[in-house]
């Protein structure tokens, strides 16, 4: 089978490793994957593939007056062996893809991560053949929104170390990720993170930012004298070992629904903290720890909590661990994704189950 798979600049910066890892399971099940990428944001830069050594590139998303040129020269590009079905990773990545399938008459599978596409994916239901989601709970709410026929739950795929080790003789350590896409919510981690502070001193803290809402956070944390003790990433997918080596991973927004390196932490018998959302799905709810209100006392009472019981925070990991290992095992996700491509081409498989999950709103 031939599959393009499309990804967007954003998207590769958000979870390139976990994307490469579904690619390169295609390509294990035989799929003949080509790459189509956004042009380098230099001219004199070569685009370089997530798994393939000569990807094809465009602008992305193009203008108004390049779209018809830019599909032209895809479509020349392609040559005579067109794919059999697309896939779009991102949302420029989306709007791209569902001009192409249009110009070819090629089947469109989407990705889903954010919890507005409950409510605006990013391409109409009507233009798609299916949706696909690494989060059971957007899953769920779009498939009772009867969305789209076809919504598949598809985990990243992880693969869980032989060995983890839950020492506690290291100074305890917090990575706080998705801080810039909810500011207010970061601060009241971050003003928690003072308190806990006075009674750890030597807590060790890693948030991630991005350039555009980094700034917000950084001076409240100047402001209540806890700057020095915190260091920043951009992007934590990209170091995702050294972040899911942290005693606690923090999500400070739960609207970006998936996130490779939360998988990642779990597997290693991290416990993974955030604020209630309504698209947390069960297995999320029985093995992360949930505050149901998050305010900067709750916060830091949870941390507190957590750092000083090792018993309780074994047990939420080893149980975290178990979770992984059963919903994002590799090969497991590697037939449901084969099972997603030959149902948008037309082959049909059932049933499927919700460890990786093609099921659908229509009776079968």
């Amino acid at each position: 089978m031939n599959v393009l798979a499309i990804i967007d600049y954003e998207r590769r910066q958000e979870e390139g490793p976990a994307i490469a890892d579904i690619l390169s399971g295609l390509q294990e099940d035989e799929c003949t994957l080509v790459e189509l990428l956004p042009e380098s944001r230099r001219n004199d830069d070569q685009v370089e593939g997530l798994v393939t050594e000569h990807p094809l590139s465009a602008p992305m998303p193009p203008g108004w007056l390049q779209r018809q040129r830019v599909q032209e020269n895809l479509i020349r590009d392609l040559g005579r062996d067109l794919p059999h079905v697309i896939v779009a990773f991102g949302e420029s990545a989306a709007a791209m893809g569902n001009d192409l399938a249009n110009e070819i008459e090629r089947p469109l599978l989407v990705e889903c991560w954010h919890a507005r596409h409950a409510k605006r994916p990013p391409v109409r239901p009507q233009r798609v053949t299916g949706y696909f989601t690494a989060s059971e709970g957007l899953a769920n709410v779009m498939r009772e929104r009867r969305l789209h026929e076809l919504i598949a739950t598809i985990p990243f795929p992880v693969r869980t170390p032989d060995d983890f080790s839950t020492d506690t003789t290291t100074a305890p350590s917090i990575a706080i990720l998705d801080a810039d896409i909810d500011p207010n919510a970061a601060q009241q981690i971050i003003d928690g993170l003072k308190i806990v502070i006075e009674h750890i001193p030597d807590l060790q803290i890693c948030l991630e930012v991005q350039e555009a809402g980094g700034g917000r956070i950084w001076r409240h944390a100047e402001r209540i004298g806890i700057l020095d003790r915190i260091s920043s990433i951009r992007n934590a997918s990209l170091v995702g070992p050294l972040v899911s080596d942290c005693t606690l991973t923090i999500m400070a927004s739960s609207d970006r629904r998936s996130r490779s390196v939360t998988d990642l932490a779990m597997s290693r018998g991290r416990v993974v903290l955030r604020a209630d959302h309504p698209m947390l799905s069960d297995q999320e709810r029985s093995s992360q720890y949930i505050l149901m209100e998050a305010s900067a006392d709750h916060w830091a009472r949870a941390i507190l909590d957590l750092l000083a019981d090792a018993d309780t925070r074994s047990a939420l990991g080893n149980k975290a661990r178990l979770q992984i290992e059963e919903r994002n095992e590799p090969q497991m996700i590697k037939k449901t994704w084969k099972s997603l491509l030959e149902e948008a081409v037309g082959n049909v498989t059932y049933p499927f189950d919700s460890k990786g999950s093609t099921a659908t709103t229509r009776s079968i």
